[in-house]
């Protein structure tokens, strides 16, 4: 009862895979711990097929991180260009946040983003504050739309008082004339002409 509640809550408010993890795993238990199966071959075949099953399941969803960590540790020790350790975390939020600072924005400044801002880690090491965004479900709508309307709307972020906007998951092939793309991060900026002095 305790966990169906704990789950519907979540389900509710935000489900997240890292919020309920917990719960799963306890429901997990519950369940095996509720079956009652007598000590046989059987029995015995089927529980190696059950573990061999979940392993499966662990590994296969391994799989994308792992390589795309191994592709970047083999750009870094080869010299592709790649100039950070592969294993630091969080470099490529710290170079949109470094970026961001270099045309002159500074901690407290407002900005826009695009896509998923709930991991905007580069907004929290600039500073800065998420003023308006398109989230990850319109991202789309927003690179297939024409440049008049892309004018359009960032016109719109900018009269939020966005000084800049920061883009995650563009589309490859996607048009982004007066984007720059931030460094070697998938992150792009559209950094809107001010005189951030005053």
């Amino acid at each position: 009862m305790p966990i169906g509640a704990g789950l519907t809550a979540y389900t509710l408010l935000h489900l997240e895979g890292r919020l309920i993890v917990a719960y799963v795993v306890a429901l997990w238990v519950v369940l095996f711990q509720s079956i009652a199966t007598p000590i046989s071959a059987e029995s015995r075949r089927a529980f190696t097929a059950i573990l061999t099953s979940a392993a499966l399941i662990v590994t296969v969803s391994l799989i994308p991180g792992t390589a795309r960590a191994m592709r970047h540790a083999s750009h870094y020790l080869t010299g592709s260009g790649i100039e950070t350790p592969f294993l630091q975390s969080g470099h490529s939020d710290w170079r949109v946040a470094e970026y961001l600072h270099n045309p002159g924005l500074r901690a407290g400044d407002p900005v826009g983003s695009v896509g998923n801002t709930y991991e905007a880690y580069w907004a929290r090491m600039a500073r800065l504050h998420v003023v308006a965004e398109i989230p990850e479900d319109g991202a789309t709508a927003f690179w297939s739309a024409g440049t008049a309307k892309q004018a359009i709307v960032m016109q719109l972020l900018r009269n939020t008082g966005a000084m800049a906007v920061v883009a995650s998951g563009v589309p490859a092939g996607t048009a982004t004339t007066d984007w720059q793309r931030i460094a070697d991060t998938d992150y792009y900026a559209y950094v809107f002409l001010r005189d951030y002095n005053k």
